[in-house]
């Protein structure tokens, strides 16, 4: 089980998330997820300007390796796109086509020769930004340059040209680098914009895509790292990548949970059970917001849909947008991710909020769990309201004192020994299978070794228990969180 933060998010540097680790979080987790710590100049650390600095307000690489002695360290590295402060694309803005890394980064006209995208191949791009490319001097000319993401304009994020040889130099380098840190697992971000095609969405372009992720899951296999995938895209992607042998993030299961929670009707979360990858990355909140669309397009249900954003925007949730037609329907709520903190999102329900995490912890996966989620924070109006970002709801930083203060509220104090129990109990080697249950029942199994774990949700009642009988004494043990 992993824990997921900022690098400041805890104490504000890492010695202090260390110190917290080792403390209030002990014995709960095993590997860390550390969102980007280097240099970066837009997006909180998603725009690197070098990944072989740590920015000096969170620590150093020693911190770094000093935290990989009792956890496995998980970092970013996004294989789409640099920041426009790299020494890389400052170089090219100098020099032009002078410059070592003139082929780093695309135009527009490199993707369309005519240096225009036709209105049929507008069409056809899913987006992040209203237009993807930015407009940037190189040389005392204006060019279009490809720019997927970015809140700016021009924007921080420059795309790479992934075809390049020296790209490709510099993503093995990067991970020899991060071998030497003691680095065991690399989130590779944005990895289904990295091509760029005339005709195509520019999304998830198949073939091209799988010859990239063989390249980087080579890359990560000769430096002894793991690599896992960070895509969001409708189902039937997931069950290529899932079909393929790709470590990857499970998407779906964060809007599943919270309808099942909110709506007291699990049939979409059951639907997802009956047919679980086991080795998936598992979670139900993030630094980003809560899946919806395209991720949850052809299992949707509109009227559940509806309740769902109808009961979260009562409570203080902000939605981010489509800028690409990846609704599940014509005029289906124009919704990407619900953003704002689980425990808002819940109604501030205690027992809404173990119940979320139990539907997450006790299933097939590998579950990583976010640090605001885990510490019960309300939604951060003022750091909202500050920059009009709706995932700035959920990215509070905490001093030392403030998460002691936190974990002394009764909600914490269950969660943490709900999440003590799935790490200490070996249920996970054992055999899965899912119970028939009604709408608001929801009962899974658990035969592992010597003992069968019996999970019982109430959807109705928000309550999870577990029945823990040993087959060789033929006893049982209820466990209620």
């Amino acid at each position: 089980m992993d824990l997921i933060t900022y690098p400041d998010a805890l104490g504000g540097n890492l010695k202090s998330l260390q110190k917290i680790l080792d403390s209030s979080f002990s014995g709960i987790f095993t590997g860390l997820h550390i969102l980007p710590p280097y240099p970066s100049s837009g997006d909180r650390g998603f725009a690197p300007i070098n990944y072989k600095k740590i920015d000096p307000r969170f620590g150093d690489w020693g911190d770094i390796r000093s935290l990989a002695q009792n956890y496995e360290i998980t970092l970013d590295l996004m294989v789409n796109h640099v920041s426009a402060k790299s020494k890389m694309f400052q170089d090219y803005l100098k020099r032009g086509d002078d410059s070592v890394f003139k082929n780093f980064f695309l135009e527009v006209k490199d993707i369309w020769p005519a240096g225009s995208v036709p209105s049929d191949d507008m069409k056809k791009l899913v987006l992040r930004r209203p237009e993807p490319w930015s407009e940037f001097i190189v040389c005392n000319e204006a060019k279009q340059i490809w720019t997927t993401f970015g809140k700016e304009n021009p924007s921080e994020q420059i795309d790479l040209n992934v075809h390049d040889e020296g790209v490709k130099e510099y993503f093995h380098d990067l991970f020899g680098f991060f071998a030497s840190q003691h680095i065991k697992s690399i989130r590779l971000d944005a990895i289904a914009y990295v091509i760029k095609k005339a005709g195509t969405s520019c999304f998830f372009v198949e073939p091209d895509i799988y010859e990239f992720m063989n390249r980087i899951e080579d890359e990560a296999e000769q430096h002894g790292i793991t690599a896992l995938h960070e895509i969001h895209a409708d189902f039937t992607v997931l069950e290529k990548i899932q079909e393929k042998n790709y470590r990857h993030y499970d998407f779906l299961l964060p809007y599943a949970v919270l309808e099942a929670v909110l709506t007291e009707d699990g049939t979409l979360y059951k639907k997802l059970l009956k047919d679980r990858p086991g080795d998936s990355v598992t979670l139900i909140d993030c630094h980003d917001g809560i899946p919806v669309q395209p991720d949850l397009n052809g299992l949707l249900e509109e009227s559940s849909l509806r309740k769902v954003l109808s009961m979260t925007a009562s409570r203080g949730a902000r939605c981010t947008k489509l800028h690409a037609k990846e609704k599940y329907y014509a005029d289906a709520p124009d919704v990407h991710q619900i953003c704002g903190t689980l425990y808002s999102l819940l109604g501030e329900d205690d027992d809404a909020q173990v119940l979320a995490r139990a539907l997450q912890v006790f299933i097939p996966g590998h579950p990583q769990i976010y640090y605001e989620g885990l510490l019960c924070g309300l939604n951060d109006e003022a750091a909202y309201e500050a920059d009009h970002d709706p995932r700035s709801l959920n990215r509070r930083n905490y001093t030392e004192e403030a998460v002691i203060k936190a974990c002394q509220k009764p909600v914490v104090k269950r969660l943490l020994r709900m999440l003590r129990f799935a790490a200490e109990e070996d249920f996970r080697s054992g055999v899965f299978s899912l119970l028939n249950t009604d709408y608001q029942s929801i009962s899974w199994n658990w035969r592992s070794g010597q003992n069968n774990y019996l999970f019982k949700a109430d959807l109705s009642k928000k309550i999870i228990k577990c029945i823990k009988k040993s087959l060789i004494h033929d006893t049982e043990e209820v466990i209620t969180f």
